[in-house]
């Protein structure tokens, strides 16, 4: 039984965690629009996109902020 035990291969989940999602390509943002946009649930490669911007800052993610209430 110990034999048969060192020959088990991982359980079929491991090989899953060594694997990495696809991810887009990495977005240039400053940290504070990276903070924005994380506090806000905003998808920064998205908004790059649909921004047409090489470098995301605060006042690009302004429109796409949610308006606050007043």
């Amino acid at each position: 039984a110990t034999a048969s035990a060192a020959t088990t291969p991982p359980p079929a989940d491991a090989p899953a965690a060594a694997v990495t999602p696809a991810r887009p390509p990495s977005v240039r943002a400053t940290p504070r629009a990276r903070r924005l946009a994380q506090a806000h649930g905003l998808d920064l490669a998205a908004i790059q996109q649909q921004a047409g911007v090489d470098l995301i800052t605060e006042s690009v993610l302004q429109p796409f902020l949610p308006k606050e209430q007043p």
